[in-house]
Order: structure tokens, then sequence, then C-alpha cells
């Protein structure tokens, strides 16, 4: 999947295909120093930092991922850099 990384913006609402990392020492919320990839709309427990996005031609990718770790259970997800074809 490719992946879009710009400046973290925070939000509580996300849209599908945004890469999210949870408040890092918050005690009171279950997200802190979590990662998430959202593969449909959604909405943080907490303000969440989005960092990066899919690429918009990777979303259904993402959205199979997403509903196969919703019905079996976690998946190991590995990150590569690649470089730009540009």
């Amino acid at each position: 999947m490719g992946l879009i990384l710009y400046r973290k913006t925070h939000r509580f609402f996300t849209e599908p295909g945004e890469i999210v990392l949870g408040p890092l020492k918050s005690t009171r919320s279950k997200t802190a120093n979590c990662l998430s990839i959202y593969y449909g709309e959604g909405r943080g427990l907490n303000c969440c930092n989005i960092f990066g996005k899919v690429v918009d031609e990777d979303l259904p990718l993402l959205k199979a991922l997403g509903t196969e770790i919703w019905k079996n259970g976690a998946q190991n997800v590995i990150f590569e850099a690649i470089e730009s074809q540009s």
C-alpha cells in the first residue's frame, strides 16, 4: 500500500485511509500510544494526531485488510519505505 506522510493534525473525526497516533501519555485514554489506520469513517476516543494517509488507489486493499482483521483477528503489518518514481 502506498502512503502519503504530512504534518500531523489533531482531530476527533477521521476519514478512510488516515493514519493516526493516539495520545502518548494520557492515563485516561484507551488509545494512548496506539497507531491506527482507519479503513472506514471513524471517531477517536480522544483527539488523535493524523500524520499520514493511504493513497486513494490503495484504499480497497486497506478495506480488505481491515475487514480481514475484524473477522479473523490481529495481523502483522510491515511498513517499508519505497522510492518515489517521479
